[in-house]
């Protein structure tokens, strides 16, 4: 078994992947069997690399015959040559591995594969070697979410080599990673690599002169598996254009996933330095988040979107309306429980009055709640009607979708007659963001406020769950969300996470809406200034941005 743990687009992996093909193609035939998460991306594939590598490539052209005649064997996802073929298959579509045996087993991108009921998708795709003596297996990707990351099991597995080079100015042995990174804050392009050893900048020149000059080297006993590591910072290829260096490129990337927060720095740390993300967002102490409530009442200025979640349980439903600003800052700004039946009407048209009356904003006048996310788990039918006749209000069924690495909100299928678009919400995700946001001590980007009006019953239920590492079915470890004790109340941490799904599906851009409260609110204080002519007509009342 061969393991390539690597970061994205900057070091060759594909390449790599496509000589390894080639080279059973010409010089070893066997069947050669490749799997990526799912059918389209195998698709791409064998389009985008594998079509062109065989077109380009005369000894390979002479082995598989164009596409174009009928009995060539060559579709897009299999292709014959003397000897053996090559089947591309998706891991969404189980069924593709009947009956099929290679020699050659090649799995890309296995961080995103996902279980079906027929088991884990790489313990079914090694089947297909067993009964071959010297099969060879392949697996390949850029890491995921730390504890739940494949390519970090079968990586831990191995014998873990790292490309290792002599340093230019003293000749120790090193390996590039991030803690080699030095530059001032906020200037990025003035960021060099500095030896650990001699502690000598090491420059764009002398960067890519090491690399040359390196080789693999186990830093464990081999023991069948082959493990290989290698991040952006061994990047041969030319420095993209607008940089001074690769040194300079990963600075910046990395400067700003800071500002982004964690979704963004799990990005620079899974494509970039190769390497799984840990998040550290699994337990919000409440206390902490009660003792920092705001005298505030309404809609504070900074406000520039509405938002409601509301939350169905058996005997009530519990709603909260969020105020939205730059950089996704937020104010808590009403909520309530009404009690009564679900099934009955009452309910609805007491939940209905919340969400439609106006409130008075200090710059804009009157703005209403721009998008509404109802529950749509508990009392599905009773969800459906009451959203049905409000969608051109923006008031929606949601369903919340569980699992790593889904968007935060997205649409779904269309459910119930007549039909009415049912929305996911990814709750992992949004459970990551938020917890992550709570963490943030100062007021800002993702900052989130709360009223002196919300009890302590709102703050243990905003902080009721933890991310805990368990093994699923397959056996393979995953990050879960649980609630801290079994019968603890969750509900205020369910609806924000509704209300968040809400903002994604506004689609307002919340930066460029800030501009322009801020230019409204400056007109507006020049009107009301003393120097400003008396005998000036007066204007027409000024349109809300977020009226339709």
């Amino acid at each position: 078994m061969v393991v390539y743990q690597g970061a994205s687009q900057v070091v060759g992996k594909t390449q790599c992947l496509l000589n390894i093909i080639g080279k059973f193609i010409q010089h070893d035939p066997k069947n050669i069997m490749v799997m990526y998460p799912v059918v389209e991306a195998a698709e791409r594939f064998s389009k985008n690399k594998l079509q062109r590598m065989i077109g380009d490539t005369p000894a390979l052209a002479e082995c598989i015959r164009p596409a174009r005649s009928r009995d060539s064997g060559n579709t897009i996802l299999t292709k014959s040559f003397p000897g053996g073929t090559i089947s591309l298959l998706g891991a969404n579509s189980p069924s593709a591995l009947r009956g099929q045996s290679a020699g050659v087993l090649i799995a890309d991108e296995i961080d995103v594969m996902e279980g079906s009921l027929e088991g884990d998708p790489l313990d079914l795709f090694w089947k297909r070697g067993e009964s071959i003596q010297n099969a060879v297996q392949i697996v390949a990707s850029t890491p995921a979410l730390k504890h739940s990351s494949r390519i970090d099991d079968y990586f831990e597995r191995s014998d873990q080599r790292f490309w290792t080079m002599p340093c230019v100015h003293c000749g120790t042995a090193t390996v590039f990673e991030l803690g080699m990174l030095d530059f001032p804050k906020g200037k990025p392009e003035e960021a060099v690599l500095i030896c650990p050893n001699c502690k000598q900048v090491i420059d764009e020149e002398a960067r890519v002169a090491m690399y040359f000059a390196g080789e693999w080297q186990a830093t464990r006993p081999f023991a069948g598996v082959a493990g290989f590591h290698m991040n952006a910072f061994y990047s041969p290829w030319p420095v993209k254009r607008g940089y001074r260096s690769q040194a300079h490129y990963i600075a910046e990337q990395l400067e700003s996933a800071e500002r982004r927060g964690p979704e963004s720095l799990q990005v620079f740390w899974n494509t970039i330095l190769a390497l799984s993300y840990e998040q550290a967002t699994e337990k919000v102490d409440w206390e902490g988040l009660f003792e920092r409530r705001e005298d505030y009442d309404g809609v504070p200025e900074q406000v520039l979107i509405l938002t409601a979640g509301v939350d169905v349980q058996h005997d009530r439903l519990e709603a909260e309306i969020v105020g939205w600003g730059a950089g996704r800052e937020c104010w808590g700004i009403a909520r309530r429980a009404f009690f009564g039946d679900p099934s009955l009407r009452g309910v609805w048209d007491k939940l209905d009055a919340f969400l439609s009356d106006p409130w008075e904003h200090p710059v804009l006048g009157q703005i209403v709640v721009r998008w509404t996310c109802v529950d749509h788990g508990f009392k599905a039918d009773e969800v459906e009607s009451f959203c049905r006749p409000r969608t051109r209000q923006r008031i929606v069924p949601i369903k919340g979708v569980p699992g790593e690495g889904r968007p935060i909100a997205g649409a779904g299928s269309r459910v119930g007659r007549p039909k009415i678009r049912l929305y996911h919400a990814g709750t992992d995700t949004c459970k990551d963001y938020i917890y992550s946001s709570l963490k943030i001590n100062d007021p800002g980007a993702r900052y989130m406020h709360f009223p002196s009006s919300y009890d302590e019953a709102f703050f243990k239920q905003l902080t009721a769950e933890t991310a805990v590492i368990e093994r699923d079915r397959f056996g393979f470890k995953v990050r879960r969300w649980k609630k801290l004790q079994d019968h603890q109340a969750n509900e205020a941490l369910d609806i924000r996470v509704y209300a968040l799904a809400a903002l994604i599906l506004s689609g307002v851009h919340l930066d460029r809406e800030h501009t322009r409260l801020q230019a409204l609110a400056k007109s507006q204080k020049k009107e009301q200034s003393p120097t400003h002519k008396k005998d000036q007509p007066k204007r027409p009342p000024r349109r809300s941005f977020f009226e339709d």
